[in-house]
């Protein structure tokens, strides 16, 4: 609204109710905005991102059904006071059940051949190729 109220939170897509869930909470409870400067409500048709190379793209899922990676993290540090412990070994991502893992790629948007095709319009050099 242009009091600065959320009006409307629209979910196109998601993986997770949950998390979902958990970000419409986050969302709700953010302070109002500023009125803004004509009046007129604020609608977002994009997704914001704030990413040097992803200027003006589309959001990607291709990656969403795939589990976290493990963390790394650097076993040769000490603080100098604590106990040296010896680090446990490598923790592997777990992997997802299939039929979770299913659902999951049932949910994605269709191929992502268009974002690849834009891409390679973009990007392309004229002088490959010939």
């Amino acid at each position: 609204m242009p009091g600065g109220q959320l009006a409307r939170l629209d979910t196109w897509w998601t993986t997770s109710a949950s998390v979902e869930q958990r970000a419409r909470r986050a969302v709700e409870q953010l302070p109002p905005l500023p009125p803004t400067p004509n009046g007129k409500p604020l609608v977002f048709e994009k997704t914001i991102v704030f990413d040097a190379f992803t200027l003006e793209a589309p959001p990607l899922y291709k990656n969403d059904c795939e589990p976290d990676p493990p963390q790394h993290g650097n076993r040769f540090v000490w603080d100098g006071r604590s106990p040296q412990t010896a680090t446990a070994a490598e923790s592997r991502a777990e992997p997802l059940d299939l039929a979770a893992y299913a659902e999951c790629l049932r949910q994605l948007p269709p191929d992502e051949a268009a974002d690849n095709e834009r891409q390679q319009t973009q990007w392309a050099s004229p002088t490959l190729g010939r």
